[in-house]
């Protein structure tokens, strides 16, 4: 028998709990061995609930003990130890998104990593209706793609967080853009081809040095031409939690929710519903576990998973400027 790969987990907060470890222990062929986590307290009880060993995160990432694959779930200006230390073990490394905070840092990161054993948390790109635009794009099937409009906002993450989170003085690398928006744009440049991005406008909220509602304009350099995005992402405003895809001959509706449709839009109104069901994930469960299901297969044979963090550059890139933009660096 092939022996299972052993997981360690650094960090055990709300999404382990709620998420990667409901996927992980319902993934054959792994073993999750230790979790770690600097409040062990925290880890104990987590560990306990999970019926898995508990430590007290250590000083030195060296201490820690060996795994084949690692997750990363603490905070973004913690990490760059944990991957310099699993980079030289060897060890496949999946890391809770904001993977950096500039382009430099993201390449630097993924660098010595083969695009296989490093990836981030975008789970989104498993939900059905982004597997089925990514297709629709890909295809041409509506003419070339124009323009993208996106609205999101809320008070609460997918994964449970609350207003502990939201509020803390954190900085810009878990404000909304970087903790919520990441999403939308991972989604947005998954989907296109980026050669290029011009920021035109980037107006943010600041409160006690946290960015809580983004508006923003900018264009993709792609192979189909120039493609417009409007933006918008908020803790403070509820918006439709929808994209807008503008074609050349039609528009496209997509709902960002899981389980969400894909509407076909003429003036306004819903003409035809295109129901991405076969695509992939339809709740927040399912994609975490087809994360985890690529990022694994991706390990064990060599090819680039769906959660690659080499491909999420743009991601990083755009973000950055973006609070550049607003005069927020």
């Amino acid at each position: 028998m092939t022996k299972p790969l052993v997981v360690g987990i650094v960090g055990a907060g709300l999404i382990v709990n709620n998420a990667h470890l409901p996927a992980l222990m319902n993934t054959k062929g792994i073993q999750v061995a230790w979790l770690a986590d600097q409040d062990h307290a925290k880890a104990a009880s987590l560990g306990a609930a999970w019926s898995v060993r508990a430590l007290s995160e250590p000083a030195l990432p060296s201490a820690l003990p060996n795994c084949d694959v690692a997750l990363l779930a603490i905070p973004l200006l913690a990490r760059a130890a944990y991957l310099t230390e699993f980079k030289a073990r060897g060890t496949a490394v999946l890391c809770e998104k904001p993977f950096a905070q500039t382009e430099a840092e993201h390449i630097r990161f993924c660098d010595g990593f083969d695009r296989s054993r490093i990836g981030v948390g975008f789970q989104r790109r498993t939900l059905s209706q982004n597997r089925l635009l990514r297709e629709l794009v890909a295809r041409s099937c509506f003419g070339p793609l124009r323009a993208i409009r996106v609205q999101e906002g809320g008070r609460t993450t997918s994964a449970g967080g609350g207003a502990y989170f939201l509020d803390r003085r954190a900085g810009r690398s878990v404000g909304v853009l970087a903790d919520l928006g990441s999403h939308s744009l991972d989604m947005i440049f998954s989907t296109v081809p980026a050669s290029g991005v011009v920021i035109e406008r980037s107006d943010m909220v600041i409160d006690e040095g946290v960015d809580r509602h983004v508006s923003a304009a900018f264009q993709i350099e792609s192979p189909q031409g120039l493609v417009r995005v409007d933006y918008q992402v908020s803790w403070l405003d509820s918006f439709d939690n929808a994209v807008w895809w503008e074609f050349q001959d039609a528009t496209l509706k997509m709902d960002l929710r899981p389980g969400g449709k894909v509407y076909l839009m003429r003036d306004h109104g819903v003409l035809a519903t295109l129901d991405p069901s076969r695509q992939g994930a339809r709740t927040t469960t399912q994609a975490f576990f087809l994360q985890w299901e690529s990022f694994l297969r991706g390990v064990i044979t060599g090819g680039e998973s769906e959660v690659s963090a080499h491909s999420a550059v743009w991601v990083t890139s755009t973000v950055d400027a973006l609070h550049t933009k607003a005069g927020n660096a």
